[in-house]
């Protein structure tokens, strides 16, 4: 014996080689296979592109962000800071810069109190006070995170407040 690739293999690979085989045309129907195969494309290219517009919408409204966070100020800068610790809340309904806000415990919308949300024109998260009737300034700011283009705030919990 020769082993494994022998004389003998190679005298029936070539014998496998130049056979020939035949397909009967019920076998080998391409124009209804080709249709199968393009309805199963269009089904997976359905389903899958449906599964991630339906997880891009609910991420473009916030869905898996903190619905709580609590910020802890240092009064070093700013003496009044220390006053804004506590829990801020995910406002539902108001986004600036297409991010989510989050308001100070206890404040509803026609309410003064803190507003931590994104200003847009100088790019970075900021700390605001609401003025009265629910105006929403969040570029007329008391404290402010370095530049940020995070669209989640706690990115800016390693980065200094000025």
């Amino acid at each position: 014996s020769e082993g494994f690739l022998g004389r003998k293999m190679k005298r029936k690979s070539k014998k496998m080689s130049n056979q020939t085989y035949f397909v009967t045309k019920e076998n080998a129907n391409s124009v209804n296979a080709t249709k199968v195969s393009i309805a199963y494309l269009l089904i997976l290219f359905t389903a899958f592109f449906g599964g991630w517009a339906f997880i891009f919408f609910q991420q473009t409204n916030g869905k898996y962000l903190c619905a709580q966070i609590f910020s802890q100020l240092g009064d070093a800068a700013l003496p009044m800071l220390g006053t804004f610790t506590g829990l801020f809340y995910r406002h539902e309904k108001r986004t600036f810069g297409r991010r989510s806000s989050y308001r100070g415990a206890g404040v509803d919308d026609q309410e003064r109190g803190p507003l931590l949300a994104y200003c847009e024109d100088e790019m970075r998260w900021t700390l605001s006070l609401t003025e009265d009737g629910g105006v929403w300034k969040p570029c007329n700011w008391t404290a402010a995170s370095s530049e940020s283009e995070s669209y989640s705030i706690l990115s800016t919990t390693s980065s200094p407040w000025v």
